[in-house]
């Protein structure tokens, strides 16, 4: 029998991304120091335990039952020569806008543009023939991901909708991706009305400069749709304007890949790198789990 849904409920607490933002900023948040103080007692860990123990237990608990897609994200980062995903630096996102949806998480270096897609064994996959038409107006490859134990029913959903396929495998106390399936390349599904979305006001005059060599001159107000026709207009692959979008949201991380493994623990690499805070607000962080419950 699997764990109760209040089991898993409680040690999710301590994972929201929402709570850690607040840490980060303000070096406290009471919702979560609550939640990690209760957990503290249900995983029977002793009265010196510090937040980070109880995180650490919580996501072992989690990891056990195959409850908790940070050991997925986690991975994502991986700079292991084990990992099939190609991470540049800078060259990722997690939950990045795509079309009507929201892509898990997206490979951004040039020629290895993917979106992932985390299908745990519990997750209903109702959704998934719509999430895989909007992440492919604005990522060329999309692929899914999920535990091996999964594997059949993951392996049915790529080949029913054209996916690359990665799964988790264990072995002992190691835990790795597996590229299944490459992903095949859709090019001729990427909208520039998508693309464009993804950006922040700021940033359509370099884009619209990258790719048209022109100047936006309209009102703040109708910039989106000026941006939209002069890149359409400008004769130039849809791949052009997908290549000038995604650098500028390379542009905007903070931290890279390597920093975030380097200096965030295991269970939480996932969330800060979501966050994506200053390397300077990362020792708050840290004396924050470093504090006993």
């Amino acid at each position: 029998m699997g764990p109760s849904r209040a089991a898993v409920r409680s040690a999710r607490r301590v994972f929201s991304t929402a709570d850690y933002r607040q840490v980060l900023q303000q070096g406290n948040c009471a919702r979560l120091e609550d939640a990690i103080a209760e957990l503290r007692v249900d995983l029977r860990l002793g009265v010196s335990a510090t937040r980070e123990d109880v995180v650490a237990g919580a996501w072992r608990w989690l990891l056990k039952h195959r409850r908790d897609d940070a050991a997925l994200r986690s991975l994502f980062l991986s700079r292991s020569e084990r990992n099939p995903l190609t991470i540049q630096g800078n060259d990722f996102a997690f939950e990045m806008k795509a079309g009507g949806a929201v892509v898990d998480f997206a490979c951004l270096a040039p020629g290895h543009e993917e979106g992932v897609e985390i299908k745990s064994q519990y997750d209903s996959a109702s959704r998934v023939a719509f999430q895989i038409a909007q992440y492919r107006r604005v990522l060329p490859r999309v692929s899914i991901v999920g535990d091996a134990t999964d594997w059949r029913r993951l392996r049915r959903l790529a080949d029913e909708f054209g996916l690359g396929l990665l799964v988790l495998e264990s072995h002992s106390a190691a835990r790795h991706l597996v590229r299944v399936l490459e992903a095949p390349l859709h090019e001729n599904n990427l909208d520039v009305s998508a693309l464009v979305g993804l950006l922040r006001i700021g940033e359509l005059s370099q884009v619209v400069a990258d790719v048209t060599g022109r100047e936006l001159v309209a009102g703040r107000t109708k910039l989106f749709g000026e941006a939209v026709a002069l890149c359409r207009s400008s004769g130039l692959p849809t791949t052009y304007v997908m290549r000038a979008v995604l650098d500028q949201i390379a542009r905007r991380r903070q931290l890279s890949a390597r920093t975030v493994e380097r200096r965030v623990p295991a269970p939480l690499r996932s969330i800060v790198a979501t966050i994506d805070p200053r390397e300077a607000d990362l020792p708050v962080l840290r004396g924050w789990l470093d504090a006993e419950v």
